[in-house]
């Protein structure tokens, strides 16, 4: 049977995260596998990790797991240190599952990507971004094809399910404090040649173009963050040596 370890950063998530887990759990009903749920609260200011929380104590899960991070560490910092986490829990694993905790994947592509027998990343449909979200997408597309010499829609996506041994090369790898794991590992799967599948996921909510929300609700300095962030993350990926 598979052994599946999922591994979720969260920051407000409040009404999500208990519906998350639920899918997670009936997928592997109906997939028969067995899973490791792992959270990590990166200093939400809403009420996630309380809700969260109380969701595991009630339903008495010894399977879910929640962390905390001390201080707001972003996204990609939080999925490495989720990455290192995962290290006490490798022993008779067999699958990595990192994912967007507001990621609303339809139920059927969800289970669709249990099927593969390589690790998946997946791609989501590009009609489905706003224009900054957009933005960032193409910069990174552009940045892989320049270290790689090959073009992949989506390089970015958060959706991935990685075989054991692919994760633990790429984990070896990558830095502690990089801002762009998920296009560094792209960039590994790439030059090491695995062998990997791509599945397009369709997710059931619009992505709106005011911006990325986890920049803040001022459009003058979201804008200016995330031209900021996307001018750090370009120099990050193209100094990176494998």
């Amino acid at each position: 049977m598979r052994k599946i370890i999922f591994l979720i950063p969260f920051y407000n998530e409040e009404e999500n995260l208990i519906k998350l887990a639920e899918v997670i759990h009936q997928s592997s009903v109906r997939n028969l596998f067995e899973y490791k749920l792992i959270f990590l609260n990166d200093c939400s200011n809403d009420n996630s990790f309380q809700i969260i929380s109380d969701y595991v104590k009630n339903k008495k899960l010894k399977n879910l797991i929640i962390y905390e991070n001390e201080k707001n560490l972003g996204h990609g910092k939080s999925v490495l240190k989720l990455f290192n986490l995962a290290n006490k829990f490798l022993e008779n694993s067999t699958d990595i599952v990192t994912m967007d905790s507001d990621m609303k994947i339809s139920y059927d592509d969800f289970n669709q990507i249990f099927a593969y027998k390589n690790s998946v990343i997946c791609k989501r449909k590009r009609f489905e971004e706003g224009i900054f979200r957009a933005f960032i997408t193409l910069t990174a597309e552009v940045l892989v094809f320049i270290k790689t010499g090959k073009f992949w829609r989506d390089v970015n996506c958060p959706f991935r399910l990685y075989k054991i041994e692919d994760f633990k090369l790429i984990s070896s790898i990558i830095l502690k404090d990089l801002l762009t794991p998920n296009i560094v590992s792209t960039i590994i799967f790439i030059r090491y040649n695995i062998a990997y599948s791509r599945k397009i996921i369709n997710l059931n909510y619009e992505i709106k173009n005011s911006g990325v929300t986890w920049q803040g609700k001022n459009p003058i300095s979201k804008y200016l963050k995330i031209l900021g962030f996307s001018y750090k993350s370009s120099i990050e990926v193209l100094t990176f040596k494998i």
